[in-house]
């Protein structure tokens, strides 16, 4: 009860030491332990929301150190460091997750997004080596993402090696002919392979 009453003052940092105790002592009560991750959750995305990133990392740590096998918790703060730009703790977290249960479909959806992330923040870091080698990875996994065979593609265009951006731009226009980044990368590509 205490830790609701600090929940319900807005007093969040006592509420949640109060129910990870009482989590410690009543690990079974599923009712409460449904509430606290609901409950943490909505302050961790309201402080997202909100543009307050540090804050949404406190609370999205916080429900990690109280339930490191979810998921979706590793995901949202992944998510986080990556609005900061912080693409490297992203891709950390973003493992994490990977290697979380994949318990149902939310999950397995945000883990695919996730999986995307890690590639994709390593192109945003201009480190295309890498990025190849994850977007080639999650390739195998997603074969039809368009997004990812054009960004695998992009990737390939930025190292200059323009035979396999032309390739993989083409593969990506198969999926989705109206691609406006991939006909501009291929039509680019075209140029240069002259």
């Amino acid at each position: 009860q205490l830790g609701w009453t600090y929940y319900k003052i807005k007093e969040y940092q006592k509420a949640l030491k109060t129910f990870q105790r009482g989590l410690r002592v009543d690990s079974l009560n599923k009712k409460l332990i449904k509430g606290v991750k609901r409950s943490f959750a909505q302050i961790g995305h309201g402080f997202y929301r909100e543009k307050n990133y540090e804050k949404a990392i406190e609370y999205y740590n916080a429900l990690i150190q109280t339930f490191p096998n979810d998921a979706k918790n590793y995901y949202y703060l992944a998510n986080t460091y990556y609005k900061q730009r912080n693409y490297q703790k992203a891709i950390q977290f973003y493992k994490k997750a990977l290697k979380r249960k994949r318990s149902d479909e939310r999950i397995l959806k945000a883990l695919k997004k996730s999986y995307y992330q890690i590639p994709f923040s390593f192109y945003k870091q201009k480190e295309y080596e890498k990025a190849i080698l994850q977007f080639k990875k999650y390739i195998k996994k997603y074969p039809k993402d368009h997004h990812a065979l054009r960004s695998l593609a992009w990737s390939y265009y930025r190292l200059k090696k323009y035979r396999k951006a032309k390739f993989y731009f083409q593969k990506a226009l198969r999926i989705k002919p109206n691609d406006k980044s991939a006909k501009n990368g291929l039509q680019g590509t075209l140029k240069r392979l002259k």
